[in-house]
């Protein structure tokens, strides 16, 4: 499965184009909840963790693009991430996204709100779907880990705070653990969140 999720990207320019179309759209920011971290990073992480995982071509792209449209949707339109790489796709990036953004609606509902309607989805996203949610998890997890284990009032970085956070985490990760059983990620996920729920 691993070598033919690798075959299926060297044949579909698609995920070429999206690294560019990324690089260029994120540029040299910083992570938001991790300045000293380039933004880059997590999508190309993200990637990683979906091939090693035997992500399938559609699921390469979405992991590159997971953020842009909650992120960056008042510069990159869902409309145009369809007719660039696909519905599919699409379909992919939007059950990995709590929101999305546009230029007729720039700003984001409160964090809770966004997390509670989120977990509330879980249950009609697919075992497919979830991949890319697992990659973006277990990444976001092993930064916020990291820094709490540097400092512990990192929790002050993130809008949910400890509580919040830890609910999220803990809600999103039993779905995908009910659905994904089979998913190698979950095995990375829940030692994860037991480790965040002791901090």
């Amino acid at each position: 499965m691993f070598h033919a999720a690798v075959l299926d990207a060297r044949t579909d320019d698609r995920l070429s184009r999206a690294v560019t179309m990324v690089t260029k759209l994120i540029g040299m920011m910083p992570r938001k909840s991790s300045p000293n971290i380039p933004a880059l990073s997590h999508p190309f992480a993200v990637l990683a963790l979906v091939v090693e995982a035997g992500g399938d071509a559609d699921q390469q792209v979405a992991a590159v693009l997971h953020d842009v449209l909650e992120d960056y949707g008042t510069l990159y339109s869902a409309a145009r991430m369809a007719t660039e790489f696909g519905p599919d796709v699409l379909a992919l990036v939007r059950a990995a996204s709590d929101c999305e953004i546009s230029p007729e609606s720039p700003h984001k509902r409160p964090w809770q709100e966004r997390k509670e309607a989120y977990v509330a989805s879980l249950d009609t996203k697919s075992a497919y779907q979830l991949l890319v949610v697992a990659a973006d998890k277990v990444h976001n997890l092993s930064t916020l880990l990291a820094e709490l284990a540097q400092n512990p009032s990192a929790w002050n970085m993130y809008k949910g705070g400890r509580n919040g956070t830890q609910w999220y985490y803990t809600q999103v990760i039993q779905a995908i653990a009910h659905k994904r059983p089979d998913c190698p990620l979950v095995g990375r996920l829940m030692p994860m969140l037991e480790q965040l729920n002791r901090y």
